[in-house]
């Protein structure tokens, strides 16, 4: 982010439409930051604190880490208040490393070890807050530790 990104400019910033669809209207596109401070040089967080996430027609969140995530996405509502592009990453990791050929203990140690970080709220999930990322929903939060919990050989 910086001075000289955003609307009307080549860099960074996503194009939003905002408006109504129907007969006569017209789409209006708007820019929005994904950063909690706007049009800044200095890190804060990203711009996701009211986004609303939605399961499909299964309820948010899913049961466990274990359930199926296909479904989780973001719930767009107009005008947009907070970056479009805010949504899940996610990573495929095993809870049972011995059925894979050619693991080790320390690597499912390894494994264990980083996603009860990546979990912990005093640990990755702090990191993330004021560094133009942010955290997962408290909504989740549980279930990220006790899916990082579940790693093991």
């Amino acid at each position: 982010s910086g001075a000289g990104n955003g609307a009307g400019t080549a860099k960074f910033w996503v194009e939003i439409q905002n408006g109504t669809k129907g007969k006569g209207a017209s789409l209006k596109n708007t820019y929005q930051d994904p950063s909690s401070n706007g049009d800044s040089g200095t890190a804060a967080s990203a711009n996701c604190k009211d986004t609303a996430y939605t399961n499909g027609e299964s309820s948010f969140p899913p049961p466990a880490v274990t359930a199926l995530w296909n479904e989780v996405t973001t719930s767009i509502t107009k005008p947009e208040k907070t970056y479009s592009l805010c949504n899940f990453a996610y990573d495929v990791v095993s809870t049972k490393y011995s059925l894979l050929s050619g693991t080790s203990e320390a690597e499912a140690q390894a494994v264990h070890d980083y996603f009860g970080f990546v979990a912990d709220k005093k640990g990755g999930q702090k990191l993330l807050a004021g560094n133009d990322y942010y955290g997962v929903p408290k909504e989740v939060a549980a279930e990220l530790v006790s899916g990082a919990a579940a790693i093991g050989y």
